[in-house]
Order: structure tokens, then sequence, then C-alpha cells
């Protein structure tokens, strides 16, 4: 467990990095329009606010720059907007069930498809990840065992870990880090980058690398908006609004802002790690 935390946080750092640059020159912030509200008190703690707990340790989805800026942010700002409400964002860390037990906030964002609280509802995915292999062709298509195709991936990550489970030690190629991994695939050096979708697509998105998701290792998951699951009102009406703004295409167009595609991964091929 100690190496995997170190690996971890060599990783963070250097999206922390990237996350820092791209937080100056990414689009301008959503600027939401006036609704009619649809909750009030006590159903949220604050009249006419939204308070939208985040984890600022988990770029691209938030971060902290000179403010609390992500994906995450953009998605709260959107929800608040469609429920009638002003939106403030709170750093939850990594504890947002104890931020809404304690009435901090009244929505967490980036809730992990694996998190089984009961006391918290969650809703459906909002943004969908999985260890996906990229290449800079789309006709790329997907590496077998044994084919002798090169795949480069941060060295002691998840991604890695996966690669090497589905196409063996020999095809994976350790990177000191992300943006090396895609540097050897623009190269040509290497002919796949395995990574978290959404941190890869942030990576080469800043980097102004044009690349495609051509496979994923094992199926999707994602990130869930959660609410006590007391307040069934609020509860029923996140999940409603939050569908309204996936099939509004609002959503699609924040993931295209932070990373440059949206995250249709429901259509890529996906092979299993042995």
């Amino acid at each position: 467990m100690k190496r995997w935390g170190v690996a971890v946080a060599v990783a963070m750092a250097s999206l922390f990095a990237l996350f820092a640059l791209a937080g100056c020159s990414a689009e301008e912030e959503y600027v939401p329009s006036s609704k009619d509200p649809v909750v009030t008190t006590p159903v949220i703690g604050q009249e006419g606010v939204l308070r939208v707990g985040v984890n600022t340790g988990n770029p691209p989805l938030a971060g902290q720059t000179s403010e609390i800026v992500g994906i995450d942010v953009d998605v709260a700002s959107a929800l608040a907007d469609e429920m009638g409400l002003k939106v403030e964002v709170v750093d939850v860390a990594a504890s947002p069930v104890e931020a809404l037990t304690k009435g901090t906030v009244d929505v967490v964002l980036g809730v992990a498809s694996t998190t089984s609280d009961k006391s918290m509802w969650k809703s459906a995915t909002y943004l969908p990840t999985a260890v996906a292999l990229f290449a800079t062709s789309p006709d790329a298509g997907m590496p077998t065992k044994g084919d002798g195709k090169k795949i480069a991936s941060q060295a002691s990550s998840m991604s890695a870990y996966s690669a090497t489970e589905a196409f063996g030690k020999s095809a994976v190629r350790s990177s000191a880090d992300l943006q090396s991994a895609f540097n050897e695939l623009s190269a040509g050096t290497v002919d796949y980058v395995a990574a978290d979708a959404i941190i890869g697509h942030y990576a080469a998105n800043t980097s102004g690398l044009d690349v495609t998701v051509v496979g994923l290792i094992g199926k999707p998951s994602g990130y869930k908006a959660g609410v006590l699951a007391s307040n069934k009102e609020l509860c029923s009406q996140v999940k409603k609004n939050l569908k309204a703004l996936s099939d509004g295409g609002v959503i699609s167009a924040i993931e295209k802002k932070w990373l440059g595609s949206s995250l249709n991964l429901s259509q890529v091929q996906t092979v299993k790690a042995s």
C-alpha cells in the first residue's frame, strides 16, 4: 500500500502542475441565467443557494489555483442554475459523507461509483471514466496480447497494472509520468498510452495532442452526485436536473471545455484484464 501511495502522490503532483497551467487558459466560466428556485429551506441549508462540495485534491474534477476550478465546479454552477439557485462551492476534500452529515453542503460531486455508504443517495453517473487506451489515430484498433504493440503508461499506476494484466508485461513501457507517456506516443516510439480516461484526455488536451480512445480495459465506472438519503426532495431534484443537464448537452459541453472532447465510452471496445 505504501508503494501505491507514493505512486499516487507523484501522479497527482504532475497533474496539479498541468492543472495550474490550464486554469489560466481555460475558456470562460459557465455564466448562469436566472430561473425560479425549485427548492427552499429546509431542503437546502441556505435560502437561494446550492452549496456543493467538491474535492480539490482531484483535478481536473476540481483543484485549487487562485480559486476552486474544474469540471465539477462547472457542473455545480450548471446544476444550481438549472435549479434556479446561486452556487457556493466548498472543498470537502475526501470526506463527502461527513460534509453532508454535518450540513456543510447540500450536494457533493465527484462521488466514485464504488462508494457504498447507505446514508448517501447517489445519482446516475454524470462523468464516466475507465482505464483507456489512447492512440493518435481512431483507426488504430485494439491491441492483442503478443502482437508486439507497445503501450506507455505511468510507472506503478493502476493503468499500468491493468495494461500489464490485459496485454502482458512485455507490451507495457513504464514512463516517469503521464506527460512523458503521451510524448512517446506523439513521437511514435509507442503505439498506445494507457491512462484513466478523464486524466488522459485532460493531459493530452492541455498539451495540444490530438488523441483518440480506441479501447477500454474493464467496464466504465465514473462519478456521481451525492445527497443525504433522508433528504428525499433534494435527491429527486438533483436527479431530475442532472438528467436535464446531460440530455441538454450542458455536461458534454463542460467535458469538451476541459478535456477537448466529450466522454462517450459506452460504445468503445472493451477488453478484460486477465
